[in-house]
């Protein structure tokens, strides 16, 4: 009896003994490894704060497969595709220069012609002061007064200004393109439409024909087709049908 006693301690003292055994080693990777965690955790953050983050490996770059027959054309041979999609670029590209060129011109002109317009109301404008004023019906006196008076009636200091108003009508006439018309003084024939409509009710003979003769009072000038300063004209008593 005391000899089973025995055998039953020991089997119970190895029985506890192997369990606190195994329970030690479990503890013991369970700590091993909150330690590992630990140590990395504060690693990271070290690392973190220093600005000394391990970089991660950089990717493979992944090859896409190449197409054999593209492989071996070189930069002379152009697929049809392409050879196409080139024509058509150059075609708009020269279409687009053309449609700038053209539209260039077009604001050139509309320039140009804005420029003539304002000149042409410009020398209007100087062309109408002067015909107000009555410069150039003084001008044409003066130059009628020069031609008719010999060089020896005119005083020394006269005499050097002799041409000056001759040389200021050829001006105006290149100038401004004015013409004088009619020479005062001189008998001629014109329409009944020049004559003033006052001067035509007043009259004591009533032309009946086209052409009336009348006495140039004072000359007209003419810029182009139209009348800058229309001429004043006297009616004669015997105007006669043309």
């Amino acid at each position: 009896m005391a000899r089973k006693k025995k055998a039953v301690r020991r089997k119970i003292v190895k029985k506890f003994s192997r369990r606190r055994g195994t329970r030690g080693r479990s503890e013991t990777k369970k700590t091993s490894r909150s330690k590992k965690r630990a140590t990395t955790l504060k690693k990271k953050i070290a690392q973190k704060a220093h600005g000394t983050s391990p970089k991660r490996p950089a990717r493979k770059a992944v090859r896409k497969p190449v197409d054999p027959h593209r492989a071996e054309r070189t930069d002379g041979q152009l697929r049809k595709s392409d050879r196409r999609r080139i024509e058509r670029a150059h075609e708009r590209l020269l279409k687009t220069l053309s449609d700038l060129d053209q539209r260039s011109r077009d604001l050139l002109s509309v320039i140009d012609s804005i420029e003539q317009t304002a000149i042409a109301k410009r020398e209007d404008s100087i062309v109408k002061e002067l015909a107000t004023e009555e410069l150039l019906d003084h001008l044409l006196e003066l130059a009628q007064l020069f031609q008719q008076t010999p060089p020896d009636a005119l005083p020394e200091t006269f005499r050097p200004f002799v041409n000056v108003p001759a040389a200021w009508i050829l001006w105006l006439d290149k100038r401004f393109n004015l013409v004088a018309q009619h020479q005062p003084g001189s008998a001629i024939e014109v329409p009944m439409a020049e004559l003033d409509p006052n001067q035509r009710a007043n009259s004591e003979t009533t032309p009946t024909g086209k052409l009336v003769k009348v006495k140039v009072r004072t000359a007209g000038w003419k810029r182009g087709r139209s009348f800058v300063v229309h001429p004043r004209f006297e009616l004669l008593e015997d105007s006669a049908d043309a």
